[in-house]
């Protein structure tokens, strides 16, 4: 498993960064313990996630197929 992003391949939000390196997310703005965030920019961090992280779509892959059996063990969905 590696430690670095790849380098995006579309335009990143203006508040989302990577340093130099490719090691680290840096989020920009003014987010405490308190805030979340909103639906179209954790939407828009998902994007990135899923486009610089080597890992991010199997793990969000593996993370819905989960969702999807144990809906189907309690006797919903199709």
């Amino acid at each position: 498993m590696t430690s670095h992003f790849r380098a995006p391949t579309s335009e990143m939000p203006t508040w989302v960064r990577l340093r130099h390196d490719l090691r680290h997310l840096v989020l920009l703005g003014d987010y405490s313990a308190e805030e979340m965030l909103d639906v179209r920019e954790a939407e828009a961090l998902l994007e990135v996630l899923l486009d610089i992280c080597p890992n991010a779509y199997a793990l969000a892959h593996n993370f819905l197929l989960e969702r999807q059996k144990a809906e189907h063990m309690k006797g919903g969905g199709s």
